[in-house]
Formats: C-alpha cells, structure tokens, sequence
C-alpha cells in the first residue's frame, strides 16, 4: 500500500497484522482489548483480520488512516457482534503508533462485512467503501468533505 510517496507493507493476515516502512520498520497492529474486536478475540483468539486495507487521509487532518477488514469475524460471543457479521476498523497513524478510532460490525449473521474495501474519491469528497457479499450490496462507511 502507498500513501502520500511512502510504501506500507502489510505483513500476515490471519490472528496478526504489521505495517513495515522504510522509516518505522515492523510495527504490530494492536486491537484494543476493550473495542467490539478486542471481546471478541478474548473469546475467539483465532479471530483473523487484514482480509482488505485501505490507506487515506480521509479526514484531512495529515496523519494517514488505515482502513482494515475482518470479514469472518463475529462469533456470537460479544452482544450484537453476530457470527461471521465482519468488521472494519479505522485506525489512525499517531505519534508513530496506529490508534483505534472507530470501528463498524455487519449487521447479520455470515455478512462478511469487510470483505472488500475501496476509496472512492473526488474534488468535493472523500468515501470508504465496504464491500458486504450477504447482504449483496457496498456500503459507504465514512466519508469527508477535504479541507485542502
């Protein structure tokens, strides 16, 4: 993946995930314990992600976000998180670490929101889209209006 000149390399997939830059070099992906993904994993270690990533600075403000996907995750063990819903994260690059700043599940059981994700841009807007197989249909998850 590459942002603004700089080449992330996404390493793993599966129960981890890193970033490796010229400049940070290997950095793991840390979920919260506390955020919808950090339960789950509690009660599913074997929760993978980094099915789909995208990188932008959706929100204009310099720092670049990370879009990550864990489509098959979901297991019904946290309240509301259906089996195999999926989830998207958005993580944000601040201070050299990736902080968890908002994070959506699939509203159904088997959604496997997350399966893909794209960005959709032009010179009014900004957009992350998700891409859901069950429910047959993209979503946009966020979207800005740039600054610059």
């Amino acid at each position: 993946l590459e942002y603004n000149g700089t080449s992330f390399v996404v390493l793993g997939g599966g129960q981890e995930l890193y970033t490796w830059t010229l400049d940070s070099g290997i950095q793991t992906l840390t979920i919260p314990p506390d955020s919808i993904l950090g339960e789950e994993r509690m009660a599913n270690p074997n929760t993978s992600i980094g099915y789909s990533s995208v990188l932008i600075d959706i929100d204009g403000n310099g720092n670049v976000d990370w879009f990550v996907s864990a489509p098959t995750a979901g297991g019904g063990y946290t309240n509301g998180f259906h089996e195999q819903a999926g989830w998207v994260g958005w993580f944000e690059k601040i201070n050299g670490s990736w902080v968890l700043n908002r994070e959506w599940t699939g509203p159904t059981e088997f959604a496997h929101f997350g399966w893909s994700l794209t960005t959709l841009s032009s010179s009014s807007r900004y957009s992350v889209v998700v891409g859901s197989p069950k429910l047959d249909t993209v979503k946009e998850l966020i979207a800005f209006e740039p600054t610059r």
